[in-house]
Protein backbone atom coordinates (compact mmCIF):
# COMPACT_ATOMS: atom_id res chain seq x y z
CA UNK A 1 0.00 0.00 0.00
CA UNK A 2 1.18 3.31 -0.99
CA UNK A 3 1.85 5.82 1.54
CA UNK A 4 -0.87 8.89 1.48
CA UNK A 5 2.00 11.46 0.91
CA UNK A 6 2.89 9.31 -2.37
CA UNK A 7 -1.13 9.24 -3.17
CA UNK A 8 -1.30 12.91 -2.79
CA UNK A 9 1.26 13.36 -5.46
CA UNK A 10 -0.16 11.48 -7.68
CA UNK A 11 -3.25 13.58 -8.06
CA UNK A 12 -1.35 16.05 -8.85
CA UNK A 13 -0.82 18.18 -5.29
CA UNK A 14 2.11 18.92 -3.29
CA UNK A 15 0.35 18.49 -0.10
CA UNK A 16 -2.99 17.87 1.49
CA UNK A 17 -5.61 21.00 2.05
CA UNK A 18 -6.98 21.43 5.20
CA UNK A 19 -10.40 19.82 4.18
CA UNK A 20 -8.69 16.95 3.61
CA UNK A 21 -6.53 17.12 6.42
CA UNK A 22 -9.78 17.80 8.90
CA UNK A 23 -11.60 14.59 7.14
CA UNK A 24 -8.93 11.97 7.47
CA UNK A 25 -8.87 13.09 11.44
CA UNK A 26 -12.63 13.34 12.04
CA UNK A 27 -14.25 10.75 9.51
CA UNK A 28 -16.34 7.74 11.02
CA UNK A 29 -17.79 4.60 9.29
CA UNK A 30 -20.77 6.41 8.27
CA UNK A 31 -19.68 10.43 7.24
CA UNK A 32 -21.37 13.08 6.16
CA UNK A 33 -18.81 15.76 4.82
CA UNK A 34 -20.35 18.96 4.01
CA UNK A 35 -17.32 20.71 2.07
CA UNK A 36 -17.22 23.64 -1.06
CA UNK A 37 -17.17 22.10 -4.53
CA UNK A 38 -14.05 21.90 -5.44
CA UNK A 39 -12.56 21.28 -2.24
CA UNK A 40 -10.75 17.74 -2.93
CA UNK A 41 -13.14 15.67 -1.85
CA UNK A 42 -12.57 12.77 -3.93
CA UNK A 43 -8.35 12.42 -3.03
CA UNK A 44 -9.84 12.50 0.44
CA UNK A 45 -12.11 9.50 -0.02
CA UNK A 46 -9.85 7.32 -2.33
CA UNK A 47 -7.14 8.20 -0.04
CA UNK A 48 -9.01 7.01 3.19
CA UNK A 49 -10.14 4.06 1.14
CA UNK A 50 -6.67 3.02 -0.05
CA UNK A 51 -5.19 3.01 3.26
CA UNK A 52 -8.84 1.53 5.14
CA UNK A 53 -8.63 -1.69 2.08
CA UNK A 54 -12.49 -1.26 2.01
CA UNK A 55 -12.95 -2.57 -1.86
CA UNK A 56 -14.77 -3.03 -4.26
CA UNK A 57 -15.62 0.30 -4.05
CA UNK A 58 -19.06 1.96 -5.28
CA UNK A 59 -18.94 5.59 -6.10
CA UNK A 60 -22.93 7.46 -7.10
CA UNK A 61 -22.74 10.58 -9.21
CA UNK A 62 -25.43 12.94 -9.60
CA UNK A 63 -24.71 13.54 -13.21
CA UNK A 64 -22.67 11.99 -16.16
CA UNK A 65 -20.30 14.34 -16.51
CA UNK A 66 -19.59 13.97 -12.61
CA UNK A 67 -19.18 10.44 -13.23
CA UNK A 68 -16.31 10.87 -16.18
CA UNK A 69 -14.09 13.07 -13.78
CA UNK A 70 -14.52 10.75 -11.05
CA UNK A 71 -13.66 7.62 -13.17
CA UNK A 72 -10.62 10.31 -14.55
CA UNK A 73 -9.57 11.01 -10.87
CA UNK A 74 -9.66 7.22 -9.88
CA UNK A 75 -7.26 6.39 -12.41
CA UNK A 76 -5.38 8.65 -11.91
CA UNK A 77 -5.02 8.76 -7.98
CA UNK A 78 -5.31 4.91 -7.50
CA UNK A 79 -3.89 3.90 -11.18
CA UNK A 80 -3.40 0.29 -9.66
CA UNK A 81 -7.24 -0.09 -8.97
CA UNK A 82 -9.07 -1.39 -12.19
CA UNK A 83 -11.93 1.35 -12.74
CA UNK A 84 -15.54 0.93 -14.23
CA UNK A 85 -17.72 3.21 -15.30
CA UNK A 86 -21.55 3.34 -16.20
CA UNK A 87 -23.75 5.74 -17.44
CA UNK A 88 -26.62 7.36 -19.67
CA UNK A 89 -25.27 7.71 -22.83
CA UNK A 90 -22.56 4.85 -22.36
CA UNK A 91 -22.85 1.23 -24.02
CA UNK A 92 -24.60 -0.79 -21.67
CA UNK A 93 -22.51 -4.11 -23.61
CA UNK A 94 -19.05 -2.46 -22.91
CA UNK A 95 -19.96 -1.55 -19.36
CA UNK A 96 -21.18 -5.09 -18.68
CA UNK A 97 -18.00 -6.36 -20.18
CA UNK A 98 -16.04 -4.51 -17.92
CA UNK A 99 -18.03 -5.18 -14.70
CA UNK A 100 -17.67 -9.16 -15.84
CA UNK A 101 -13.80 -8.30 -14.63
CA UNK A 102 -14.76 -7.95 -10.97
CA UNK A 103 -13.57 -3.72 -10.63
CA UNK A 104 -12.27 -2.82 -7.71
CA UNK A 105 -14.03 0.82 -7.94
CA UNK A 106 -17.66 1.41 -9.80
CA UNK A 107 -18.60 4.84 -10.45
CA UNK A 108 -21.95 5.08 -11.52
CA UNK A 109 -24.99 7.48 -12.22
CA UNK A 110 -28.39 6.33 -10.02
CA UNK A 111 -30.63 5.50 -13.32
CA UNK A 112 -27.52 3.19 -15.16
CA UNK A 113 -26.88 1.61 -11.95
CA UNK A 114 -30.09 0.56 -11.28
CA UNK A 115 -30.57 -0.71 -14.49
CA UNK A 116 -27.17 -2.81 -13.86
CA UNK A 117 -28.97 -4.12 -10.63
CA UNK A 118 -32.22 -5.15 -12.61
CA UNK A 119 -29.74 -6.91 -15.00
CA UNK A 120 -27.96 -8.81 -12.51
CA UNK A 121 -24.57 -7.60 -13.52
CA UNK A 122 -24.17 -5.88 -10.11
CA UNK A 123 -25.07 -6.98 -7.23
CA UNK A 124 -24.18 -4.26 -4.67
CA UNK A 125 -24.05 -7.09 -1.62
CA UNK A 126 -20.56 -7.02 -3.12
CA UNK A 127 -19.51 -3.60 -2.31
CA UNK A 128 -17.62 -3.31 1.11
CA UNK A 129 -18.02 1.20 0.65
CA UNK A 130 -20.05 3.33 -0.81
CA UNK A 131 -19.28 7.26 -1.14
CA UNK A 132 -22.28 9.10 -2.68
CA UNK A 133 -20.45 12.18 -3.77
CA UNK A 134 -22.93 15.12 -3.92
CA UNK A 135 -26.08 14.37 -2.46
CA UNK A 136 -27.24 17.69 -2.53
CA UNK A 137 -27.40 17.18 -6.18
CA UNK A 138 -28.55 13.57 -6.47
CA UNK A 139 -31.78 14.85 -4.15
CA UNK A 140 -32.12 18.22 -6.53
CA UNK A 141 -32.30 16.03 -9.60
CA UNK A 142 -35.48 13.69 -8.06
CA UNK A 143 -32.78 10.25 -7.17
CA UNK A 144 -33.96 9.95 -3.61
CA UNK A 145 -35.99 6.73 -4.37
CA UNK A 146 -33.34 4.96 -6.23
CA UNK A 147 -30.61 6.00 -3.85
CA UNK A 148 -32.92 5.12 -0.87
CA UNK A 149 -33.20 1.48 -2.98
CA UNK A 150 -29.33 1.06 -3.00
CA UNK A 151 -29.07 1.96 0.84
CA UNK A 152 -32.18 -0.68 1.50
CA UNK A 153 -30.34 -3.24 -0.88
CA UNK A 154 -27.31 -4.02 1.31
CA UNK A 155 -25.77 -4.29 5.02
CA UNK A 156 -23.46 -1.08 4.22
CA UNK A 157 -20.64 -1.32 6.74
CA UNK A 158 -19.14 2.01 5.63
CA UNK A 159 -20.82 4.90 3.23
CA UNK A 160 -19.08 8.04 3.23
CA UNK A 161 -21.35 11.15 1.79
CA UNK A 162 -20.77 14.69 0.41
CA UNK A 163 -22.96 17.48 -0.03
CA UNK A 164 -21.88 21.25 -0.82
CA UNK A 165 -25.05 22.09 1.43
CA UNK A 166 -26.33 21.41 4.55
CA UNK A 167 -28.29 18.52 4.39
CA UNK A 168 -32.33 18.21 5.93
CA UNK A 169 -33.22 15.89 8.18
CA UNK A 170 -33.20 12.17 6.99
CA UNK A 171 -36.42 10.83 6.92
CA UNK A 172 -35.69 6.90 4.80
CA UNK A 173 -33.71 4.20 5.55
CA UNK A 174 -30.33 7.10 5.78
CA UNK A 175 -31.98 7.95 9.68
CA UNK A 176 -30.67 4.09 10.74
CA UNK A 177 -26.83 4.68 10.43
CA UNK A 178 -25.20 6.30 13.37
CA UNK A 179 -23.85 9.40 10.71
CA UNK A 180 -21.05 11.85 12.02
CA UNK A 181 -21.01 15.52 10.29
CA UNK A 182 -18.01 17.17 9.64
CA UNK A 183 -18.43 20.71 8.59
CA UNK A 184 -16.33 22.33 6.47
CA UNK A 185 -18.71 24.33 4.40
CA UNK A 186 -16.89 27.41 6.29
CA UNK A 187 -13.61 26.31 6.35
CA UNK A 188 -12.50 27.41 3.03
CA UNK A 189 -13.83 30.95 2.45
CA UNK A 190 -13.48 32.13 -1.00
CA UNK A 191 -11.93 35.19 -1.78
CA UNK A 192 -14.17 37.36 -4.79
CA UNK A 193 -15.11 41.16 -5.30
CA UNK A 194 -18.76 41.36 -6.56
CA UNK A 195 -19.44 43.63 -9.05
CA UNK A 196 -22.82 45.37 -11.27
CA UNK A 197 -22.89 46.04 -14.37
CA UNK A 198 -26.14 48.12 -15.49
CA UNK A 199 -28.27 47.72 -18.09
CA UNK A 200 -30.85 50.55 -19.03
CA UNK A 201 -32.22 48.94 -21.75
CA UNK A 202 -32.64 45.31 -22.08
CA UNK A 203 -32.06 45.61 -26.16
CA UNK A 204 -28.47 46.50 -25.34
CA UNK A 205 -27.51 43.51 -22.86
CA UNK A 206 -25.98 41.36 -25.38
CA UNK A 207 -23.59 44.39 -26.84
CA UNK A 208 -23.01 45.09 -23.38
CA UNK A 209 -21.72 41.67 -22.62
CA UNK A 210 -19.97 41.45 -25.82
CA UNK A 211 -18.10 44.73 -24.88
CA UNK A 212 -17.25 43.39 -21.57
CA UNK A 213 -16.05 39.95 -23.13
CA UNK A 214 -13.65 41.71 -25.45
CA UNK A 215 -11.89 44.00 -22.58
CA UNK A 216 -11.45 40.65 -20.66
CA UNK A 217 -10.82 38.34 -23.45
CA UNK A 218 -7.71 37.15 -21.88
CA UNK A 219 -9.29 35.67 -18.85
CA UNK A 220 -10.94 32.64 -17.99
CA UNK A 221 -14.97 33.42 -18.21
CA UNK A 222 -18.45 31.55 -17.06
CA UNK A 223 -21.33 33.68 -18.42
CA UNK A 224 -24.35 32.24 -16.54
CA UNK A 225 -27.61 32.20 -18.51
CA UNK A 226 -31.16 31.01 -16.95
CA UNK A 227 -32.40 29.51 -20.46
CA UNK A 228 -30.40 27.35 -23.14
CA UNK A 229 -32.29 29.74 -25.58
CA UNK A 230 -30.03 32.70 -24.49
CA UNK A 231 -26.87 30.72 -24.51
CA UNK A 232 -27.17 30.15 -28.23
CA UNK A 233 -28.13 33.46 -28.97
CA UNK A 234 -24.94 34.56 -27.08
CA UNK A 235 -23.09 32.33 -28.69
CA UNK A 236 -24.07 32.79 -32.40
CA UNK A 237 -23.47 36.51 -31.18
CA UNK A 238 -19.91 36.19 -30.31
CA UNK A 239 -18.95 33.64 -33.54
CA UNK A 240 -20.01 36.50 -34.92
CA UNK A 241 -17.80 39.18 -33.10
CA UNK A 242 -15.13 36.37 -34.32
CA UNK A 243 -14.41 35.66 -30.14
CA UNK A 244 -14.42 31.92 -29.29
CA UNK A 245 -16.68 30.20 -26.77
CA UNK A 246 -17.84 26.98 -26.15
CA UNK A 247 -21.39 26.35 -24.80
CA UNK A 248 -22.89 24.21 -22.24
CA UNK A 249 -26.55 23.25 -21.79
CA UNK A 250 -29.19 20.36 -21.05
CA UNK A 251 -30.51 20.58 -24.73
CA UNK A 252 -26.93 19.69 -26.09
CA UNK A 253 -26.07 16.06 -27.32
CA UNK A 254 -23.80 14.24 -24.50
CA UNK A 255 -20.82 14.34 -27.05
CA UNK A 256 -22.00 18.15 -28.03
CA UNK A 257 -21.76 18.89 -24.21
CA UNK A 258 -18.20 16.42 -23.78
CA UNK A 259 -16.42 18.32 -26.12
CA UNK A 260 -17.48 21.18 -24.16
CA UNK A 261 -16.13 20.39 -21.16
CA UNK A 262 -12.99 19.13 -22.02
CA UNK A 263 -12.39 22.35 -24.40
CA UNK A 264 -12.83 24.98 -21.56
CA UNK A 265 -11.01 22.28 -19.10
CA UNK A 266 -7.45 22.37 -20.89
CA UNK A 267 -7.75 25.91 -21.74
CA UNK A 268 -8.46 25.83 -25.91
CA UNK A 269 -11.40 27.75 -24.98
CA UNK A 270 -11.57 30.73 -21.82
CA UNK A 271 -15.39 31.62 -22.04
CA UNK A 272 -18.00 28.98 -21.21
CA UNK A 273 -21.67 29.89 -21.56
CA UNK A 274 -24.01 27.81 -19.82
CA UNK A 275 -26.78 27.45 -17.82
CA UNK A 276 -27.07 26.22 -14.38
CA UNK A 277 -25.94 22.39 -15.56
CA UNK A 278 -22.69 23.87 -14.83
CA UNK A 279 -22.86 25.64 -11.57
CA UNK A 280 -22.20 22.20 -10.12
CA UNK A 281 -21.29 18.77 -10.66
CA UNK A 282 -18.06 19.50 -13.09
CA UNK A 283 -14.75 19.55 -11.78
CA UNK A 284 -13.09 23.24 -13.21
CA UNK A 285 -10.31 24.14 -13.13
CA UNK A 286 -9.79 28.24 -11.54
CA UNK A 287 -11.90 30.70 -13.45
CA UNK A 288 -11.28 34.30 -13.05
CA UNK A 289 -14.74 35.87 -13.77
CA UNK A 290 -18.28 34.19 -13.11
CA UNK A 291 -20.92 36.48 -15.43
CA UNK A 292 -24.87 36.68 -14.28
CA UNK A 293 -25.96 37.45 -17.29
CA UNK A 294 -29.43 36.11 -16.17
CA UNK A 295 -30.47 35.41 -12.50
CA UNK A 296 -30.33 31.87 -11.00
CA UNK A 297 -33.32 30.66 -9.71
CA UNK A 298 -32.50 30.49 -6.28
CA UNK A 299 -30.15 32.25 -3.14
CA UNK A 300 -28.21 28.19 -3.60
CA UNK A 301 -27.69 28.30 -7.43
CA UNK A 302 -26.50 31.74 -7.15
CA UNK A 303 -23.87 30.31 -4.22
CA UNK A 304 -23.09 27.72 -6.50
CA UNK A 305 -22.29 29.67 -9.66
CA UNK A 306 -20.30 32.30 -7.71
CA UNK A 307 -18.69 29.42 -5.88
CA UNK A 308 -17.15 28.71 -9.35
CA UNK A 309 -14.52 31.26 -8.44
CA UNK A 310 -12.39 31.93 -6.05
CA UNK A 311 -11.34 29.06 -5.30
CA UNK A 312 -8.14 27.18 -3.70
CA UNK A 313 -6.56 30.29 -2.64
CA UNK A 314 -7.10 32.31 -5.88
CA UNK A 315 -8.38 35.89 -6.30
CA UNK A 316 -11.99 35.73 -8.42
CA UNK A 317 -14.92 38.11 -9.58
CA UNK A 318 -18.23 38.26 -9.93
CA UNK A 319 -20.45 40.36 -12.08
CA UNK A 320 -24.37 40.88 -11.73
CA UNK A 321 -26.27 42.27 -15.07
CA UNK A 322 -29.05 44.50 -13.02
CA UNK A 323 -31.76 46.27 -14.07
CA UNK A 324 -33.60 49.46 -12.87
CA UNK A 325 -36.09 46.48 -10.94
CA UNK A 326 -32.78 44.78 -9.95
CA UNK A 327 -29.88 47.30 -8.86
CA UNK A 328 -27.49 45.62 -6.12
CA UNK A 329 -25.42 47.93 -3.56
CA UNK A 330 -22.23 46.53 -5.92
CA UNK A 331 -19.48 48.71 -7.06
CA UNK A 332 -19.99 49.10 -11.10
CA UNK A 333 -18.06 46.68 -13.61
CA UNK A 334 -16.37 49.32 -14.60
CA UNK A 335 -14.17 49.43 -12.04
CA UNK A 336 -12.69 46.04 -12.34
CA UNK A 337 -9.68 46.13 -14.59
CA UNK A 338 -8.17 42.95 -16.78
CA UNK A 339 -5.58 40.90 -15.03
CA UNK A 340 -2.15 41.86 -16.84
CA UNK A 341 -0.27 39.00 -14.79
CA UNK A 342 -2.72 36.10 -16.75
CA UNK A 343 -0.76 34.69 -19.47
CA UNK A 344 -3.12 31.03 -20.52
CA UNK A 345 -1.42 29.29 -22.89
CA UNK A 346 -2.95 29.26 -26.41
CA UNK A 347 -4.25 25.68 -27.13
CA UNK A 348 -6.23 23.81 -29.58
CA UNK A 349 -8.22 20.72 -28.62
CA UNK A 350 -8.24 18.12 -31.65
CA UNK A 351 -10.44 14.97 -31.66
CA UNK A 352 -9.80 11.07 -32.82
CA UNK A 353 -11.87 8.12 -33.30
CA UNK A 354 -10.02 5.92 -31.46
CA UNK A 355 -10.22 4.80 -27.55
CA UNK A 356 -10.09 2.27 -25.08
CA UNK A 357 -12.26 -0.02 -27.59
CA UNK A 358 -9.11 -0.17 -29.77
CA UNK A 359 -6.68 0.07 -26.91
CA UNK A 360 -5.70 3.06 -27.17
CA UNK A 361 -4.10 4.87 -24.16
CA UNK A 362 -2.29 8.08 -23.50
CA UNK A 363 1.05 6.54 -23.67
CA UNK A 364 -0.29 5.75 -27.44
CA UNK A 365 -0.96 9.13 -28.64
CA UNK A 366 2.48 10.67 -26.21
CA UNK A 367 4.64 8.42 -27.65
CA UNK A 368 3.47 8.61 -31.01
CA UNK A 369 3.24 12.76 -31.11
CA UNK A 370 6.58 13.10 -29.41
CA UNK A 371 8.78 10.42 -31.27
CA UNK A 372 6.87 10.22 -34.59
CA UNK A 373 5.98 13.54 -35.08
CA UNK A 374 8.45 15.35 -33.10
CA UNK A 375 5.82 17.18 -30.96
CA UNK A 376 7.75 18.48 -27.58
CA UNK A 377 6.45 16.96 -24.79
CA UNK A 378 5.61 20.10 -22.69
CA UNK A 379 3.48 21.53 -25.99
CA UNK A 380 0.92 17.88 -25.08
CA UNK A 381 -1.53 19.89 -22.55
CA UNK A 382 -3.59 16.67 -22.20
CA UNK A 383 -5.25 13.41 -23.19
CA UNK A 384 -8.56 12.63 -22.83
CA UNK A 385 -9.56 8.94 -23.48
CA UNK A 386 -13.21 7.46 -24.16
CA UNK A 387 -14.46 3.89 -25.51
CA UNK A 388 -14.53 5.11 -29.18
CA UNK A 389 -12.93 8.50 -29.47
CA UNK A 390 -10.11 10.75 -28.10
CA UNK A 391 -9.28 14.04 -27.50
CA UNK A 392 -5.72 15.55 -27.44
CA UNK A 393 -4.66 19.11 -26.83
CA UNK A 394 -2.07 20.91 -27.39
CA UNK A 395 -0.36 23.78 -28.32
CA UNK A 396 -1.35 25.70 -30.95
CA UNK A 397 1.73 26.90 -32.25
CA UNK A 398 2.88 23.05 -32.40
CA UNK A 399 -0.34 21.51 -34.01
CA UNK A 400 -0.29 24.78 -36.80
CA UNK A 401 3.70 23.44 -37.51
CA UNK A 402 2.77 19.78 -37.50
CA UNK A 403 -0.68 20.14 -38.96
CA UNK A 404 -0.35 18.06 -42.28
CA UNK A 405 1.13 15.20 -40.09
CA UNK A 406 -1.75 15.05 -38.42
CA UNK A 407 -4.35 14.27 -40.82
CA UNK A 408 -3.64 11.16 -41.40
CA UNK A 409 -1.17 8.69 -39.70
CA UNK A 410 -1.18 5.05 -38.28
CA UNK A 411 -1.18 3.99 -34.51
CA UNK A 412 -1.94 0.60 -33.62
CA UNK A 413 -3.18 -0.71 -36.88
CA UNK A 414 -5.60 1.55 -36.83
CA UNK A 415 -5.45 4.87 -39.59
CA UNK A 416 -7.09 7.61 -38.08
CA UNK A 417 -7.19 11.26 -38.44
CA UNK A 418 -7.62 14.39 -35.75
CA UNK A 419 -9.55 16.78 -36.26
CA UNK A 420 -10.03 20.48 -34.28
CA UNK A 421 -12.50 20.41 -32.34
CA UNK A 422 -14.90 23.77 -33.15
Amino acid sequence: MKHREQLILQAGFSKANNIQKLYWEAASAFSILLAPTGSGKTLAFLVRAEEAGTFPLLIISPTRELALQLVQNCRKILPERTVAACYGGHSVENEENQLKNNPQIVVATPGRLADHVQRRTIALQQFRQLIIDEYDKLLELGFRESTDAVIAASDWQNIQLSSATVLPDFDTKFRSFNWKTINLLNEQQPDIDFYQLFVEDDSEKTEQLLDFLIKFRNERILVFCSHREACERISDRLREAGIGSAIYHGGLKQSERERAFIKFNRQSERLLVCTDLAARGLDLPQVDIVIHYQPAKDEATTTHRNGRTGRNGKHGNVVYFTNTNSHLSLPPADLLEPNETIHYPDNVTLFCKAGRKQKMRKSDFIGFLCKEIGIPGDAICGVDIFDDHSYVTMKRAAFKKNNSELRQFKLKKERLQFHICY
